[in-house]
């Protein structure tokens, strides 16, 4: 079985399962002192995800002398054991990787606690992702502007879509910082001869309160190609959702108002489109359905550049990209009167 399919974290969650169950009750026989009549059952949290999986407790000896042996017995019965460099016992403000982030306790007299646990991507996640943009930037030499943003984009949003959760914003601006300077490095090599002004016209427009955006043009419809601006990705918490049926309809405007929240914030967009995309509280106006992440979207000019219009928010909408085919290819009477009606296009 190759290492990375599909069937893997399915195995992993059947050998493991058990493991919670197995770490909560090796400390079940310890008894709080002075308590007679009850059990003190101390704070023990599992969690897991496949194979990896962190345990905290509110002691180290606590770990050292019941949990890990009662692990290392559990995983024996499976036919595994621990890894010897990979498991360290470690205290909070110390810090500790777990797919992919760094959760590490820093002072904060603003809390109770007299701290706050910050969950970072860790120093690994930006090591490699900088490598795999400096290879792609090195090796794009030959590349139009337009194929190296293509490259480029898918990886810079599935990134920052899987960091956004976290404490990343300072994380995402030096990302942005670092590829501008691969990308100005880019530009000089391919263009030795080139002024800095003419690079800069060449390769890198201004829109809005946006300077030095990296765009390429592409060949087939003409329109600019732009470089997804990390940097203004906004950051947002998950909210645990209520402890209700969807199916009752006492609830489903509840679901409703969460999905619609969640369309809005589950898109990766920069400031600038997440404004746009505010105005029509997370619901396309050709289908009324939410715009969510996984399905790709459009911004779309109400007046078309064309006829004059701008790249102002007031004349910008974002729809799903099939809703925006819809309405710059259709020819239907009945539908362009709707979208006129609707405020998606607007008469000449």
């Amino acid at each position: 079985m190759p290492q990375g399919g599909i069937i893997s974290p399915i195995i992993a969650n059947m050998t493991l399962d058990g493991l919670r169950k197995t770490a909560k009750e090796s400390v079940k026989h310890l008894r709080k002192r002075g308590m007679k009549s009850k059990e003190f059952v101390p704070k023990i949290n599992v969690v897991r995800y496949a194979d990896d999986f962190v345990i905290t407790c509110r002691s180290k000896g606590m770990l050292e002398k019941y949990v890990r042996p009662a692990i290392e017995a559990f995983l024996a019965e499976r036919g595994l054991e621990l890894h010897p460099t990979k498991t360290k016992i470690v205290h909070i403000r110390q810090g500790f990787n777990f797919l992919g982030f760094t959760f590490q306790a820093f002072r904060d007299e603003s809390r109770a606690k007299g701290y706050s646990v910050l969950a970072k991507p860790s120093k690994k996640s930006m090591e490699t992702l900088a490598r795999k943009l400096r290879k792609i930037v090195k090796d794009g030499l030959a590349l139009t502007a337009e194929r190296l943003i293509y490259q480029l984009n898918p990886i810079l949003r599935g990134w920052s879509n899987y960091f956004r959760c976290g404490t990343s914003k300072k994380k995402f601006v030096y990302i942005g910082k670092y590829l501008w300077v691969k990308l100005w490095g880019w530009a000089r090599r391919k263009h030795r001869h080139h002024t800095n002004r003419e690079l800069r016209k060449l390769y890198f427009l201004r829109e809005a309160k946006r300077n030095w955006i990296f765009a390429g043009k592409n060949q087939e419809s003409g329109n600019k190609v732009q470089l997804f601006d990390i940097a203004n990705v906004m950051v947002t918490r998950h909210v645990m959702c209520k402890d209700l049926n969807p199916f009752l309809p006492e609830n489903q405007e509840y679901y409703k108002n969460r999905e619609r929240k969640g369309s809005k914030l589950g898109v990766v967009l920069d400031k600038y489109r997440v404004s746009i995309l505010t105005k029509t509280q997370g619901i396309c106006k050709v289908c009324s359905a939410p715009l969510i992440s996984e399905e790709s979207l459009e911004v779309h000019h109400v007046i078309p550049k064309s006829k004059g219009g701008k790249d102002h928010i007031s004349n910008l909408i974002i729809l799903h990209k099939e809703c925006h085919k819809q309405v710059t290819n259709s020819k239907n009477s009945e539908l362009l009167a709707r979208f006129q009606a609707e405020g998606v296009t607007r008469g000449d």
